[in-house]
This record gives C-alpha cells, structure tokens and sequence, in this order.
C-alpha cells in the first residue's frame, strides 16, 4: 500500500510513482547511495519525502541553503527545521545576542543570556525537535559541523542531501584550512610568506599550535568561553592540518603547489586570512566526513550529469545507482539556440564585448517588451557589457529598456527586486546560475554570454584538472553550471523562455562532451534557427 501523502498534496504523477518505486527497490536491494537526477517541475522534494516513508526510515533532509530549508517547511509542515545557532535570538531585545554568543560552559553551566539554562535555549529547544522527529530539516553545512562534531544526527536510516551537486563545494569549505588572521596576530606571529616550501607551513603551524595553548591557558573558560573555543578549535585544526601537509613531504611534495594539499591565497588586499591549505581533491575525506553519517543516501539534483563523475569526486566506497525522472515540460517551450557569435576569452575580451552587445540588441528586438537575464560570469563582464550596451538604450534596439546588474554580491538581491519590478528589463547576473525562480513574465529570454568553465587561475582547480579523471570533472563542473543557467526561466509545464548561448567557446564542450549534457537538455537545442542575425558585421 503507497504510504500516506502529507498534508496540501492530493496525488503523485505518473513519474513520480515510477521514481519512488525504482529507488525503493534500489535501497531495499542493497544499495546504499541513490543519485536522483530529477528536472525542474519533476517535483523531487515530494519524491524524496515519499521514499522515506515508503521505506519508513527516520531521515534527515538536508539542502544547501537556509531559504529551502523554509521552502522545504512551508511544504511539509511536519519536518522539524534546524538552522544554525546565530539563527536563534535569545535574551532580551535589546541585547541583539543569539544562540552562537552562549557562555555555557558545560551542559549544566548557565548561559548569561538563558538564565535558566539549556533548555529554555531557542537553539536547544529546536534541537531537541529535530532529534526527536522522523523527518528533521537541516543544511549540508550545518550537518557537516554538527555531525563530525556532537554527532547528535550521526546515523540516520536515510539523509535525503537536495541540491546534490553542491556537496562538494560544501565538503570542501568544510576540510579546508583557514588560519584566522585575529588568532595570528593575538599570538604574535606573521603568515609564512607566499611561495614558501611545505617545510616551512609545518613548522609554523607548529609554533602557532604552541603558542595557542600557551594562550590557552590564560583564557577563562567560564567567563570567555567563545574564545577559550575558537582557540581551543584552533589548535586542533593546526594539527589536523599539519599532518597531512606532513605526509605530503613525506611524499616528496615538498613546494606549497605540488602534493595532494596546495597553498591558496586570499583575492582580497586586505586579507583576514593568509594561510589557506585545501585540498586536490576531496574524495578521500568523504566517508570520514560525510557518507558514515548516514545508513542510506539519497542524493537529488536537476544536474548530476554524471553519478560515476560524483560518486568518483566525493569518495562513495558502497554501492550506488541512478534514477533518471523525466522531465515533464513541453520541449517546444523550452527552446536552446546554439548563436556562437563571440569569442570571449581573456585576449580577446575588447571584440567580445562588442560582439555580445551586437547580439544583446538582436534578441531585445527579436523579444520586444519581454524581461531578459543574461548569465555573465563575472562581474567585470557585466560592468563591460553594461556600458556597451548604452549605446544602444539610447538610439536603439534597447530604447525603453532598463539594464541592471551589480558589481558585488551583497547586491544581488536588490538588483533582482528592481529586475522583477520593472517591464522589459535586461539583467546582467554575474551569479544568478542557482537559487533564482523566474517564472512566466519575469523571464521570457535567457543568455549565456560566457560559458562558466572553472577558472584555471585557482590552482585547486588547475591542480584537480591534472588529475586521473581531471578533464571529466572539469566538463562535468562546466555542463552543470550551463543547465543551472539554463533553468532559471520555465519553472512549471505551461511556461516557456528561449535560451541563447553566443560564446563560441560552447561548441568546443558541445562537440566532445554532448553525451553528458540531460537528454531532455540535448532534445531543447534549436538547430534550424537562422543565428546570422546575432553577428556584428
């Protein structure tokens, strides 16, 4: 018998009967790790929900950010929500304090902000929910610092990871090394210099981890204990680290850009910190950090693009196997038209710019009146292509429209109110590949002006290309981030948008790599249309 559906669904579709069924049957086989690759509109949070309850287990469901967490609870009322301390406001207002200034020292220690201890604590009490319920709602990050820390959700019959694609981004925030630069100065000390050798990092990281606990000792634990943690963290992530740059030179990797650790540096001039150690690849720290956490996973994404690519980058040593969801809408609504009119790379940026403009004007006349996103990258991309295209606002083909875009991140929001609130507006988005719902009206033309190929400046990129399965990765990586791009606009099955792609970078990836794009993807390219229109003469 189909287990119950929650409360505001009235029936499963056809597709997501035939997923819950093949994936039940995975675990219930032996599986252990599902990769869902369901499209948008396919309704993957419903399916992942009904897989649990089919196979009745405790699960825990994590995703990549706070708002679908909230999306998530809006829709399963009875999933208990867990965000992370600094979420939790406690004492009095006007206080401004929250769950991560607590001054308990001990379980049975008062908290200067809840006198009566613990349990009269926001944050506690949610954690408590959420240990307790069948369905509890985190996200990844969280997850990662709680599990191999606590370990209170260690365990759980099924964690159900929404957004699959972004773990490893998030595993590798997670292991990287990070020096505070606040902990470094407290203790005297100055950042090894830039291109040192690996001799080097060890030895200072063990003169910080000296130091450290010398300072240690000087903290009191009951009325500082914020700080006596940070340091007390600290010196356990110093030698965490020094063990495996160790093992590095023991290898023979002695320069800080050779061996399976590499020295990164911080882009900004002020820098808050100065030694960044991350890792080539972080496959081996998957189980340890990640998969033991949970008995069975069920890892969902519009873009897993390849399970073996992710299973290989992530370190899955049990079983796994793929369910494929179909997508559900009309193809016709749904247009990709390859226009490879401008060659944007670093040498050539000047003309590209010039050429993207060209074709911007082209598709603003082809679609007159109708709001327009277009996927740049990087924001001097969207800086160049703003003021190019003033030009034509003013005498033409862009008459009447407004562009937007902005030059930081702490911007995008803003923008995007303004872009949502005004007819006919073209928005240059250096980050808006993810996270964006741009139904109906709100976009009917989507561009990519530049393909979101890893940028081979960072060496952790540079390095990890280099390796046994590189070029696969870095494909993959790419094709994830184009479908990304392409998703913003049709959200539901009566929606439609057309997608331009003009860089002619694309046919490279296209040529050698098509396979690996959806098929549902691949059946949207348009290759009748007439493109010569988009070229600047």
């Amino acid at each position: 018998m189909p287990a119950e559906l929650p409360p505001g669904f009235k029936q499963l579709r056809p597709h997501q009967v035939g997923a819950i069924n093949e994936a039940v049957a995975l675990f219930e086989s032996g599986v252990d790790v599902v990769f869902m690759d369901a499209p948008t509109g396919s309704g993957k949070t419903l399916i992942g929900h009904q897989i649990a309850r089919e196979l009745r287990a405790r699960a825990l469901y994590v995703c990549s950010d706070k708002s679908l967490q909230d999306q998530f609870a809006r829709d399963f009322k009875h999933g208990a929500v867990l965000k992370g301390r600094s979420n939790y406001e406690v004492g009095l207002p006007q206080q401004h304090a929250n769950a991560s200034m607590c001054t308990s020292a001990a379980q049975d220690d008062p908290c200067l902000y809840c006198p009566s201890g613990r349990p009269s604590c926001p944050y506690e009490q949610a954690k408590m929910t959420a240990l307790s319920a069948d369905l509890a709602v985190t996200n990844t990050s969280y997850l990662l610092h709680e599990a191999n820390g606590p370990g209170s959700f260690r365990g759980r019959d099924l964690v159900i990871a929404d957004e699959g694609d972004t773990l490893e981004s998030i595993l590798m925030g997670y292991v990287e090394y990070q020096a505070s630069k606040t902990l470094v100065d407290q203790v005297g000390m100055e950042f090894p210099k830039k291109g040192c050798h690996k001799k080097t990092i060890v030895a200072w990281l063990d003169e910080f981890a000296a130091k450290l606990a010398a300072e240690l000792t000087t903290i009191d634990r009951k009325s500082d204990v914020q700080q006596y943690n940070s340091v007390r963290y600290a010196i356990a992530d110093a030698t965490t680290i020094r063990g495996e740059v160790t093992a590095d030179m023991e290898r023979g990797d002695d320069d800080d850009d050779k061996g399976t650790w590499l020295r990164d540096y911080p882009w900004s001039k002020d820098d808050s910190v100065g030694l960044v150690m991350k890792p080539v690849k972080v496959h081996q720290h998957g189980v340890r950090n990640l998969w033991r956490h949970g008995q069975r996973w069920l890892v969902m994404s519009a873009t897993i693009i390849s399970a073996d690519e992710m299973a290989d980058s992530l370190g899955v040593k049990g079983e796994y196997a793929t369910v494929r969801v179909p997508m559900t809408f009309p193809v016709e609504n749904r247009p990709v038209v390859l226009a490879p009119v401008a060659d944007v790379t670093y040498k050539n940026m000047d003309k590209a710019v010039k050429d993207l403009g060209w074709a911007i004007k082209v598709a603003s006349e082809e679609h007159p009146g109708e709001r327009m996103i277009v996927h740049t990258v990087s924001y001097k991309l969207a800086r160049d292509l703003e003021q190019e295209l003033s030009q034509y606002v003013e005498f033409g083909g862009l008459r009447g429209r407004k562009v937007i875009t902005y030059t930081e991140g702490r911007g995008r929001e803003f923008a995007l109110a303004q872009y949502k609130k005004t007819e006919g507006a073209v928005m240059l988005a250096p980050s808006m590949s993810r996270g964006i719902d741009l139904p109906d009206d709100m976009c009917r033309v989507q561009i990519v002006a530049k393909c979101p190929f890893p940028a081979l400046g960072d060496k952790q990129i540079a390095a990890r290309l280099h390796t046994d399965g590189g070029q696969m990765w870095y494909s993959v990586k790419t094709i994830r981030d184009i479908v990304q791009m392409t998703g913003r606009a049709v959200r539901h099955d009566e929606d439609w948008a057309v997608t331009y792609i003009f860089d002619s970078s694309f046919r490279g990836l296209w040529s050698r790599w098509q396979k690996l794009f959806p098929e549902w993807w691949r059946e949207s390219v348009d290759t009748r249309s007439d493109v010569r229109k988009f070229i600047r003469r």
